[in-house]
């Protein structure tokens, strides 16, 4: 699949204890694609494998991941490693690897007055209402996260990157 003339694309990726959110964007804003991978046995060799295929497919110019500082405890040591791994892949494949940090992403739906994934999923939802089925049902506090919430935080990193650097200029 090739893109358009003129029209680069952008694949953003959010690894999660299921496998992987994804999207994949064209400009001017247009979202092309997007979903869950679920891994099961060795995650980290599956969604790497997931990656690959993603990059073969859309040709992204650019590949977006969210940047964890080295201090950031809250992901495990496997989606760590995930990350390390497909900042590699991503490279040798010849892609340019970008990274947005979590308190970009913060920031920038914070600004909308939304502070929590779900709120973010919500207003997600309001840009592109094709996302409507795809939002998980409301997060009680014994409930594990929905899997589809990988997807929503690959679009949300998506857009933080693509607002600060203006593609539809």
């Amino acid at each position: 699949m090739t893109t358009r003339e003129n029209h680069a694309r952008y694949l953003a990726v959010h690894p999660t204890t299921y496998g992987l959110g994804f999207a994949v964007f064209e400009e001017p804003l247009h979202l092309i694609d997007w979903g869950v991978y679920r891994a099961g046995g060795d995650k980290n060799q599956k969604c790497l494998r997931w990656l690959d295929s993603l990059i073969k497919r859309y040709e992204p110019r650019v590949v977006i991941l969210e940047e964890r500082g080295p201090q950031d405890r809250q992901r495990s040591d496997r989606i760590r490693r995930l990350l390390r791994s497909a900042a590699i892949e991503i490279r040798r494949r010849g892609k340019v690897l970008k990274r947005v940090p979590r308190t970009q992403v913060r920031s920038l739906f914070e600004g909308q007055g939304v502070k929590t994934k779900e709120g973010i999923a919500n207003i997600i939802v309001k840009l592109f209402p094709e996302l409507t089925h795809q939002l998980p049902p409301t997060r009680k506090s014994w409930m594990p996260e929905h899997p589809r919430m990988g997807m929503f935080e690959a679009i949300a990193i998506a857009l933080t990157y693509l607002d600060s650097h203006d593609i539809n200029s």
